[in-house]
C-alpha cells in the first residue's frame, strides 16, 4: 500500500557459493504506518491475493492455493495446518546438502522430496529486490536445519519441512517399514491362484515376505496335487471353479490377485524389460523428480505413445492363461479387447502417498453389467508391505463420487495395502476403484508394468475417440503384434500402428525425454 521501501545491498559471488543466508544481509525492508500491515507471499507467478478469498481458481501446479496464499492471515487461519506447509519470511541458514534452480516454492518443495538427504527447504523468488543470481534459487537442507528456522528479515524466502502433516502426504521410511493391510479377515481375502499351491502353508510365505524372511529356496505358489489349502487364498484356489469365484471377488471388492499367474522364466523377462525402460527414463532425470510425483514414475506417461506396446514384453502381457480365465469370467459373454499397457514403478527411500484417483472417466462408466476397463498389474519381485505395494479402497468402484483429497483420507484408506505378494502375481483391478502408490521403503525399486482391457461395449464407444484406453488407437508396431498367440493377435488387432512409425521404437525412441518436467505434477502439487 505504498507504506514500504526497501534497500538493497550488494550480494556478490556466484550463486552456487552462496546460502540463504546471504539475502538476510542483502535485503532490508522497513514500514511505516500500521503495525498489522501484512505481507503476502512475494512470488510474482501468484495471482492476485484476491483469489485468496475464493474470487477465482488456481490452476497452474507450480503455483498453488496453499502456496500463495500462506502469508494472507486471513486465509492462513482457515487453513489450519497447512498453512504450516509454506513459511514465507522463515529461512535456516547452512546446512545445505544441495541446490537447484526452481520455477516456485512447491516445485523447490518436489525437489527437496526427490532427494533422500533433505529435510529442510528454502526458496527464493524470483522478484528484482533479489541479486540476480539469487532469484529462483532452491536450497536443499539436511536434518540439522530444522533446528536453525528463524526469521528472514523479508518475505521473498519461503521455506518448509520436507513432509507436511496439514496435507497428508507421506509416512516417515522408520514407520512405512512396519506396515500392514487393513484387508484382512475372511472375508476380505482377494488373493487366489490356478494352480494348487502345495503342502507348505502359503500364509507362512506371506508372512516371511512381510517379516523379511523370505528366500529364493522358500515356498511359492506351484502345481502340485496335494497340501492343506493355504488360508491366505480363496477357497476354490487350485480347484476347477477358481477363476469363476475370482470374478465374484472382483465384482464385490474391485481387485482380485492372481499369484501364480506367471511362471519364474516369465517374471525374470518382464522384470529386465521394466528395469530397461526405467533405467532410460532415470537417465533423463538426474533430479528424481519423476512424473507421478517424486522418485514415482508412470511408463505410460513417458512413452511418445502413452503405451509401453513397443516392447514385446509389455505385448505379450495380453495372453497370459491364468489372467486369461479370470478375464473372461469378469467380462463374460460380451467379451473384451486389449486396449495397451503401461504402469509404473517407485523408488526406494519414497516417502510419499499418491492421491486416490481413479483411471477412467469420460463416459457412462457406472452402468449395470461387467467394468468397461480392467487394468492386469504384475509382480516381478517379492513384494512386502513396505516396497510401495499398491492400495485400493475395496469397494469403490461402485461409488459415484471423486476420491477425498490425502488430507481427507482416513489412514485405512492409506493402509488399504495389496501386500504381501510373490513375484509372478497378477493383481486384476476395476479401473473405477479409488487407488493409489504408496511410500517405498524397501531396498530397490518397485517395478508393476501392466496391460489394460475394455469390455466390447466400452470399446466400442470410445474407438477413435481419442481417450488413452482406446482399442483402436494405433500404439502397437506390427512386427511386435506379429509375434503375438493367435488369441493375443485377435484381442489386439486394433491397436496395430499400419504406418510403420512405431517400427524400432524399442531402441529408446519411445521414450518423451521431457516427461519429468515439474508441470506434470498437478495432482501432486499441494
Amino acid at each position: 500500500e505504498g507504506r514500504c521501501t526497501s534497500s538493497l545491498r550488494d550480494a556478490r559471488g556466484p550463486a552456487n557459493a552462496l546460502s540463504v543466508s546471504v539475502v538476510a544481509a542483502a535485503v532490508t525492508l522497513g514500514c511505516s504506518g500500521a503495525a498489522d500491515a501484512a505481507i503476502p507471499a512475494a512470488d510474482p507467478g501468484c495471482p492476485p491475493a484476491s483469489c485468496c478469498e475464493g474470487h477465482c481458481r488456481f490452476d497452474h501446479p507450480m503455483f498453488t492455493e496453499s502456496y500463495c496464499c500462506a502469508g494472507i492471515p486471513s486465509y492462513a487461519s482457515a487453513a489450519g495446518e497447512k498453512a504450516d506447509c509454506y513459511s514465507w519470511g522463515t529461512d535456516s541458514p547452512g546446512n545445505d546438502v544441495g541446490e537447484a534452480v526452481a520455477p516456485s516454492g512447491v516445485a523447490c518443495r518436489h525437489l527437496c522430496q526427490a532427494t533422500p538427504d533433505c529435510a529442510y527447504w528454502s526458496y527464493l523468488a524470483q522478484v528484482p529486490e533479489l541479486p540476480e543470481n539469487l532469484r529462483g534459487r532452491c536450497f536443499l537442507k539436511s536434518q540439522a536445519a530444522l533446528a536453525g528456522r528463524a526469521a528472514a528479515g523479508h518475505p521473498f524466502v519461503v521455506s518448509g519441512e520436507r513432509l507436511c502433516a496439514g496435507f497428508g502426504e507421506g509416512m516417515p521410511l522408520p514407520l512405512a517399514r512396519g506396515r500392514t493391510s487393513t484387508i484382512t479377515g475372511d472375508g476380505m481375502r482377494w488373493r487366489t491362484a490356478a494352480t494348487s499351491p502345495g503342502a507348505q502353508d502359503f500364509s507362512a510365505f506371506l508372512e516371511s515376505l512381510h517379516t523379511g524372511t523370505a528366500s529364493p529356496s522358500r515356498h511359492r505358489p506351484s502345481a502340485a496335487s496335494s497340501g492343506s489349502k493355504p488360508s491366505a487364498l480363496l477357497s476354490s484356489a487350485g480347484t476347477a471353479s477358481w477363476a469363476e469365484e475370482a470374478a465374484e471377488v472382483f465384482d464385490r471388492l474391485g481387485f482380485v490377485a492372481v499369484v501364480d499367474a506367471l511362471d519364474a522364466a516369465a517374471v525374470a523377462r518382464l522384470k529386465a524389460a521394466a528395469k530397461r525402460a526405467a533405467d532410460l527414463m532415470l537417465a533423463h532425470d538426474p533430479h528424481r523428480l519423476g512424473n507421478r510425483g517424486p522418485r514415482r514414475y508412470s511408463y505410460g506417461g513417458a512413452s511418445n505413445s502413452l503405451h509401453m506396446l513397443h516392447s514385446s514384453e509389455w505385448a505379450e502381457l495380453f495372453d497370459i492363461p491364468a489372467v486369461t480365465a479370470v478375464l473372461q469370467a469378469v467380462f463374460g459373454q460380451g467379451g473384451y479387447s486389449a486396449a495397451g499397457g503401461g504402469g509404473d514403478f517407485v523408488l526406494n527411500a519414497t516417502d510419499l502417498y499418491q492421491n486416490l484417483h481413479l483411471d477412467l472417466g469420460g463416459g457412462p462408466i457406472y452402468l449395470p453389467g461387467p467394468p468397461p476397463a480392467v487394468a492386469v498389474n504384475f509382480v516381478v519381485e517379492d513384494l512386502s508391505c513396505a516396497d510401495g505395494p499398491l492400495r485400493v479402497v475395496p469397494g469403490t468402484h461402485r461409488v459415484q463420487a471423486e476420491p477425498p483429497s490425502l488430507s481427507d483420507e482416513p489412514q485405512e484408506a492409506k493402509d488399504a495395502l495389496l501386500c504381501p505378494l510373490p513375484a509372478g502375481t497378477a493383481i486384476v483391478r476395476d479401473l473405477r476403484a479409488w487407488h493409489g502408490g504408496t511410500p517405498n521403503a524397501g531396498k530397490g525399486i518397485r517395478y508393476m508394468p501392466n496391460a489394460e482391457f475394455v469390455n466390447t461395449f466400452w470399446g466400442n464407444l470410445v474407438c477413435e475417440s481419442g481417450q488413452l484406453l482406446n482399442p483402436c488407437r494405433p500404439v502397437m508396431p506390427r512386427s511386435k503384434h506379429e509375434k503375438l498367440s493367435e488369441f493375443g493377435k485377435a484381442l489386439s488387432a486394433g491397436l496395430v500402428d499400419a504406418s510403420g512409425s512405431l517400427e524400432g521404437t524399442d531402441g529408446g525412441d519411445w521414450l518423451d525425454t521431457d516427461f519429468a518436467q515439474v508441470t506434470r505434477h498437478r495432482m501432486e502439487a499441494f
